[in-house]
């Protein structure tokens, strides 16, 4: 009886042991995915920031040009040829530039990619974790059932 009662309380106290460890490790996952879901929820809000920032970047920057062009024709009525040419000259570059180029749509493209990549990342670490959680639990029944340990349901698991 006491040897039964020996193998009880070691038996008990190794779950015990084990309740703990998984209650640390799943605590610990859960400030992992905390910070993974703050992290993608950051770059949004830099998404929405930057893009923001370069409209009223863009929208200046296109006024100056039509300010350069109008400047450009007031001194052509005051025959000032040299100034003409020079912000006539700015101005259409910068119109130009303006509208050839799309560094917004670059720059949203990448934040894009970015959170695209974040959520890919946040998406595998869940799932890894759900594999784990489920390999856990197979490998308790296994141990419950009292039969030998057997790899092939883990082996499976892996190739999903």
């Amino acid at each position: 009886m006491t040897a039964a009662r020996q193998l009880q309380e070691e038996v008990d106290r190794q779950q015990l042991e084990m309740v703990r460890a998984y209650t640390s490790s799943f605590e610990d996952t859960m400030k992992v995915m905390s910070s993974m879901r703050s992290g993608l929820n950051d770059t949004i809000e830099q998404i929405s920031k930057a893009f923001r920032y370069t409209g009223w970047m863009y929208i200046s920057l296109f006024i100056t040009g039509i300010v350069l062009l109008v400047s450009a024709i007031v001194f052509a009525s005051f025959g000032k040829t040299f100034l003409t040419i020079v912000l006539g000259g700015m101005g259409t570059a910068n119109a130009l530039t303006f509208f050839l180029t799309n560094p917004p749509e670059r720059l949203q493209s990448s934040r894009a990619s970015l959170a695209q990549l974040q959520c890919a990342l946040f998406n595998w670490f869940s799932d890894s974790y759900s594999q784990n959680t489920l390999g856990a639990w197979l490998f308790q029944d296994q141990q419950k059932s009292g039969k030998p340990f057997d790899p092939k349901p883990f082996h499976d698991l892996r190739k999903r």
